[in-house]
């Protein structure tokens, strides 16, 4: 099952869009760490403490999940030059197959980012203001496949440096404590790099959210039925 088989009907919540996608992550993990658990991967519970070696195993394991579904993306680039992808969507499967990837992604960085104690409305509502606008996206972009590979490819690489100040590894006999706030900045600036890749690929945020609430949909129906 992928969001091709759920409704493409998504209603627009009230308030702040990038609130109620950490609220439905929220929900989605509870689940998922249940049945994670029971595969032998042991979550360490909240509250969750950067220092804390385990924390950031989790982090940097969710944070490799978030760069496997971007390059999964990035292999499958449509060409989107002139093109309104949202009227070519029904047609074109490389379109659908490209967005969902992202929108996977989507679901990894949010869950590392409520793992990290970032605030929806206070540290990435401000940044995506500036970046990607509500209402309707124009659906267009007016980079070609190459451009839109870097644009993809710079989140990546912010979310590499935002791990690489994760030090407390689990090989290592001494533990040392984290600069917590560099590590916030550069993940931070993994956000500003993934809403300028949304904004890129011509979509607002109520685009964003219309994906990323259409994949949540697919996973909730994997979790029901033991997927």
């Amino acid at each position: 099952m992928n969001i091709d088989h759920v409704s493409p009907d998504v209603d627009i919540p009230e308030g702040v869009l990038i609130n109620h996608i950490f609220d439905h992550q929220l929900r989605l993990m509870g689940k998922y760490h249940d049945i994670e658990t029971k595969n032998g991967i042991n979550y360490p519970e909240p509250p969750w403490h950067i220092d804390d070696s385990k924390v950031q195993q989790i982090l940097k394991d969710m944070f490799w999940r978030t760069t496997e579904e971007i390059a999964e993306a990035i292999e499958v680039v449509p060409d989107l030059v002139g093109k309104n992808w949202k009227e070519t969507w029904d047609a074109e499967v490389i379109i659908r197959h490209f967005f969902e990837e992202l929108a996977d992604s989507l679901h990894f960085l949010t869950e590392a980012s409520i793992i990290a104690n970032i605030d929806a409305a206070l540290d990435l509502e401000p940044i995506r203001k500036v970046i990607i606008h509500d209402g309707d996206g124009n659906a267009r972009t007016n980079h070609d496949v190459d451009g839109i590979k870097k644009i993809c490819a710079d989140v990546i690489f912010n979310l590499g440096l935002a791990a690489n100040t994760l030090k407390n590894k689990p090989w290592k006999s001494t533990q040392m404590p984290t600069d917590a706030n560099d590590f916030k900045v550069k993940l931070l600036q993994t956000w500003k790099a993934n809403f300028w890749m949304w904004s890129e690929l011509g979509c607002s945020m109520n685009d964003v959210y219309r994906l990323y609430f259409r994949k949540m949909q697919v996973n909730s129906w994997r979790q029901k039925t033991n997927y």
